[in-house]
């Protein structure tokens, strides 16, 4: 058997390389012109750093031009141009960039490009492409570049033409978007809007945008700046307020404009919206992630030249700098919410009334904002909106919580009796809030619906043993354990409350819950369970203070009996269905201890 090892060399289709790469690198066909743009302005760039001028872009320009007829897009520069060697080393080379090769001699030029791979998109979106170059360093011989494909070109000698490249490409039939005027000028206010560099678009200059964040304006006017600035990124609702911010950590230095979201945000909605540019491009609408999950009511724009895309350039690498980014944007975002109630005091209470629940949420997560924030927000009560401060001067240093939207009728008539506010606790991040507050504040939280908390709102008997005992045989049952209690008002006789704990343990423990419950979550849920006792659902509180259980605990049997009678089918009314199912029984037991007490009257 000949055992021999042949040694082959691979080969690669060109062909099937670019389709690939031309198609699936980019997420939309629209990046070509930002692509473009990009070449251009690194070519003005490496112009100027050559000729000693390497941060004013005055003297360069991008213009952009369509020909919807022609079915063309052009992209002309004044930059270095290329050589008829840069043209066969780089413009020809997939992968190969003269920028990438520049940026390596001079880190800080300001260039944007680095992977080679921008003139893909074009092979995608066009037929044929043309290119036109003159280099400034000959610059009395310019040079024509032409490609169908990618694959094969021709370069020849042009006529004489001012040192720069234009790039026109010739679109495919699917793509003859491109040339519609209206849409490449919001693309280019869209990848370019940062970029020093002027790009124009048939004629006019399309990215003139005045920077907020640009020295010699005042606090007042920076801020009207960041508005303007921000209204251009929250369409199609207009931010509330806006503000510029500049920070640096280490080597990372990120400049930007927040603004907090004109539109309702909802709990946990996640409404973030974060654009990041790079030296002055546009690399991504998308980066949501770099603001802390709390700020779902906030957009943001920034730039930092030490984030490192993608080779698609239409993502963020998440690195080191990534990481230092996200912890500069939620020190500057917490600074300047916690600045908006002194500068801008109109726009703090338009803030506050539109994202006050989301806020509280927000407040949880941060301790810095807490501290700005809990004294500002509100809580639902069942007397409206209330901050926390005012309802502790109210409930004395206590803050009662319901967890029921519509809580039991008698319990409202007690609390409505001792004026005590109580707040609803089932919505979004109150009842956290609500704790966390209390313990700021050496407050205390009463949870109504446990028998904690209908302790402290109740205050339950203590040494009449032999009264409980009497009232559990005449009331009580596995179900239903009885309570004597001292409450207002005077008028209502008993109280009756289910234990929420008890419900929710019965609920977690049983069988059928495990087929609506995902694993990890009935597993946390029945770690809270495991720590609850035993004991029963439901909780009877007679008042010792109404005459009638006054009457009933005096008097004997069967007058006792007879009396309990006439409140037990009430009791099992209130109860509901949940308690006792046989509603004509109970009339039928009314009835008959009505009955007797009329006939005895006789």
């Amino acid at each position: 058997m000949d055992m021999s090892v042949m040694l082959g060399k691979a080969s690669v289709d060109i062909e099937s390389i670019i389709n690939v790469l031309g198609g699936a690198l980019y997420s939309t066909p629209q990046v070509v012109v930002r692509e473009l743009i990009q070449n251009g302005h690194d070519s003005i760039v490496r112009r100027l750093i050559e000729e000693g001028n390497p941060r004013d872009g005055s003297d360069g320009k991008v213009t952009v031009e369509v020909d919807s007829e022609r079915r063309t897009l052009s992209v002309t520069d004044n930059g270095a141009g290329m050589t008829d060697e840069e043209i066969r080393n780089y413009l020809a080379v997939i992968g190969s960039g003269k920028t990438r090769t520049f940026r390596g001699e001079r880190p800080e030029g300001g260039l944007i490009g680095y992977f080679g791979l921008g003139f893909l998109s074009a092979y995608v979106v066009a037929n044929k492409t043309e290119v036109w170059t003159c280099s400034m360093q000959e610059p009395e011989q310019a040079w024509y570049f032409s490609t169908r494909s990618g694959q094969t070109f021709t370069i020849e000698q042009a006529a004489p033409r001012p040192v720069g490249t234009r790039v026109v490409l010739h679109l495919k039939e699917e793509y003859e978007h491109l040339s519609d005027h209206w849409l490449v000028w919001g693309l280019v206010q869209k990848y370019c809007c940062l970029l020093r560099i002027p790009v124009y678009v048939g004629g006019e200059l399309a990215n003139d945008f005045f920077l907020p964040w640009q020295e010699g304006q005042s606090s007042l006017r920076r801020r009207i700046l960041a508005k303007k600035f921000a209204d251009q990124f929250a369409e199609p609702y207009s931010p509330i307020c806006a503000w510029e911010f500049e920070a640096t950590s280490g080597e990372v230095t990120v400049r930007g404009v927040f603004w907090i979201h004109g539109i309702k945000s909802y709990a946990s909605n996640d409404q973030r919206s974060v654009s990041v540019f790079v030296r002055g491009m546009q690399i991504s609408d998308e980066e949501r992630e770099l603001l802390p999950a709390w700020a779902g009511f906030i957009g943001c724009v920034l730039e930092c030249d030490s984030l490192n895309p993608t080779a698609s350039r239409e993502s963020l690498k998440k690195n080191r700098d990534y990481d230092e980014v996200i912890s500069i944007l939620r020190n500057e975002l917490v600074d300047g919410i916690s600045n908006l109630p002194s500068v801008d005091p109109v726009s703090w209470k338009k803030v506050m009334k539109i994202h006050n629940e989301t806020l509280l949420g927000a407040a949880l997560c941060d301790d810095r904002l807490f501290d700005v924030l809990c004294d500002e927000l509100t809580v639902p009560t069942d007397i409206g909106n209330l901050r926390l401060k005012e309802l502790l001067d109210r409930s004395g240093s206590k803050i009662h919580i319901s967890h029921k939207e519509k809580g039991n009728p008698f319990e409202a008539l007690l609390l409505r009796a001792l004026k005590v506010p109580v707040v609803t606790g089932s919505r979004y991040a109150v009842t956290a809030f609500c704790r966390k507050y209390a313990n700021e504040r050496r407050g205390e939280v009463v949870i109504l619906g446990t028998r904690e908390g209908d302790a402290e709102m109740l205050r339950p008997e203590t040494g009449r043993e032999e009264c409980r005992e009497r009232l559990q045989v005449l009331f009580g049952n596995d179900d239903c354990d009885v309570v004597l209690s001292r409450f207002s008002p005077e008028f209502l006789p008993f109280l009756f409350v289910r234990d929420r704990e008890q419900e929710l343990k019965r609920e977690i423990e049983s069988c059928e819950v495990e087929a609506r419950i995902g694993g990890a979550a009935l597993r946390l849920a029945r770690q809270f369970t495991d720590e609850v006792k035993d004991g029963p659902i439901f909780t009877l509180h007679l008042n010792a203070n109404s005459e009638v259980v006054q009457l009933l605990l005096s008097v004997q049997e069967p007058l006792a009996q007879l009396g309990a009678q006439l409140l037990a089918p009430l009791i099992e009314l209130i109860r509901g269905p949940q308690g006792h199912s046989d509603i004509e029984g109970v009339f039928r037991e009314y009835s008959e201890a009505l009955t007797q007490v009329l006939e005895g009257g006789k």
